[in-house]
């Protein structure tokens, strides 16, 4: 009875201490820190960590506005297009017009010009319209996308500053490790 005791016991500490291994090297991955031993937080993340999912949303946020500026840069390109065409075909339907008149009019002929050219000057007043209001949206979304780059960048400085001054923690914390090891080695303590 004993030794299943014992042979139990023994898997069950071998069991914790694989447990307590993959934990750390769980915490390791997460950029987390143990504590000291015995004080009331158990586990402190590392500020780059906690700031990495803001910087994630911030940029999440700017791909969707750099999505909406494109479509907003298409839409003035049509818009434009269209008012290009207009002034095309009404440049068309002028000379048409002069090589008819040349050869002389009818007044029936003339009118349905004269009502034709103003409907047209007209599609093109109203096509005007819809370019300005076109770049003025592409004005106003070119200026989200820039305030969400902005937030962006100074959130991935900012981590950035924060793993700067985590490896130069961690770099003094091992250089006193290393000091500590070396004091011992050759200065034994009776």
């Amino acid at each position: 009875m004993t030794r299943r005791w014992r042979w139990r016991q023994h898997n069950d500490n071998t069991f914790n201490e694989s447990i307590e291994n993959s934990n750390r090297d769980a915490i390791k991955l997460a950029g987390m820190q143990t504590a000291e031993p015995g004080s009331k937080k158990a586990l402190i993340m590392k500020k780059s960590k906690r700031i990495q999912p803001l910087k994630n949303l911030a940029s999440r946020h700017e791909q969707q506005a750099a999505r909406t500026l494109g479509q907003s840069r298409s839409q003035l390109g049509q818009q434009q297009g269209r008012l290009q065409e207009l002034f095309a075909y009404r440049e068309e339907y002028q000379q048409r017009f002069r090589r008819e008149a040349e050869n002389g009019i009818r007044g029936a002929q003339l009118q349905t010009y004269q009502s034709f050219m103003l409907q047209l000057d007209e599609a093109i007043r109203q096509q005007r319209v819809q370019v300005e209001q076109a770049e003025q949206s592409c004005q106003t979304v070119t200026e989200q996308w820039r305030e969400t780059h902005i937030r962006t960048q100074v959130l991935d400085k900012t981590i950035q500053r924060f793993r700067a001054h985590e490896n130069r923690q961690a770099e003094k914390i091992s250089q006193r490790e290393a000091d500590d090891l070396a004091a011992r080695r050759f200065c034994p303590q009776e």
